[in-house]
């Protein structure tokens, strides 16, 4: 066998092999990536979730208690007022429209998190 073959198939090899450990840190690097951006993004979700409910809690149970003192008052509302009070008034009525699309936005959620490793 020829110096220049051999030496030919040596670098090859090493190469292929040095493809081959790139190509695997690479991939170890993508799925670090995806967990750290789940884990980053967990927070931000958490604080949007928590502040959907506190409105909702707001809207639903603190503001007609408010809105009964301010009809004893016999005055006009400010319009930004009113607007928190009809925008109470309407989520009384139609809360179960609220809680069947985020039910179902969380039944989505978790079936694409189960099924999205098939």
């Amino acid at each position: 066998m020829n110096y220049s073959v051999i030496w030919l198939k040596r670098v090859n090899t090493r190469v292929y092999w040095k493809h081959c450990w790139i190509k695997s840190l690479l991939t170890k690097k993508n799925r670090v990536d995806e967990e750290e951006n789940q884990k980053a993004l967990t927070y931000p979700i958490a604080v949007v979730v928590v502040a959907f409910i506190v409105t909702a809690i707001l809207l639903l149970f603190v503001v007609p208690v408010f809105e009964d003192l301010f009809k004893g008052f016999g005055a006009d509302l400010p319009a930004f007022t009113r607007m928190v009070v009809n925008m109470s008034e309407w989520l009384q009525e139609w809360w179960w429209i609220f809680l069947h699309h985020y039910s179902g936005c969380i039944y989505v959620w978790l079936f694409q998190k189960t099924f999205s490793s098939i």
